[in-house]
């Protein structure tokens, strides 16, 4: 994952709600899975190891985020555990196949959460966090963020 892309994932969690933090985790994995599919091709086995170790912890993450409360959570902690698998497999054989597993059994959950989360008015998870505002300055091709506001009480106080 490239640093921008790295720097738009944390300004999106910094500003999702619980339903946008699962929607955010799984454009993350999907990230995760097509530098995995490149890597496979090319045979660069260091950044497939990178991208299959990254997949699998944004995996692990959504396993945690499951409320067992809820008979869905039990249905969907072996699809995840399925799609770690797959990703195992294409790293250890080195073929795509698992990838290609992994994205049929994970996509039709990535579809569900991001229209669950379009319908989502809760508040955001982190409070206190910059808002940050992106425009173009000082010329056509530039992209610039900035902090929109400073807060004083923003992390933690003594």
């Amino acid at each position: 994952m490239t640093q921008e892309a790295k720097s738009i994932y944390t300004s999106r969690i910094t500003n999702a709600n619980a339903t946008g933090i699962i929607d955010i985790l799984f454009d993350m994995l999907f990230d995760d899975l097509a530098d995995s599919e490149k890597a496979a091709e090319i045979k660069d086995f260091d950044a497939l190891r990178e991208s299959i170790s990254h997949g699998k912890l944004v995996l692990s993450h959504l396993k945690d985020a499951l409320d067992f409360k809820y008979e869905l959570s039990y249905q969907l902690y072996p699809l995840y555990t399925f799609a770690q698998n797959s990703m195992e497999k294409t790293f250890f054989r080195g073929d795509p196949k698992g990838i290609n597993d992994a994205k049929k059994v994970i996509s039709p959950l990535r579809d569900a959460f991001k229209e669950i989360a379009k319908n989502d008015n809760s508040p955001k998870v982190m409070q206190h966090t910059e808002n940050m505002v992106a425009g173009m300055t000082y010329g056509r091709n530039d992209l610039n963020m900035t902090d929109a506001s400073y807060d004083r009480n923003r992390g933690f106080t003594a």
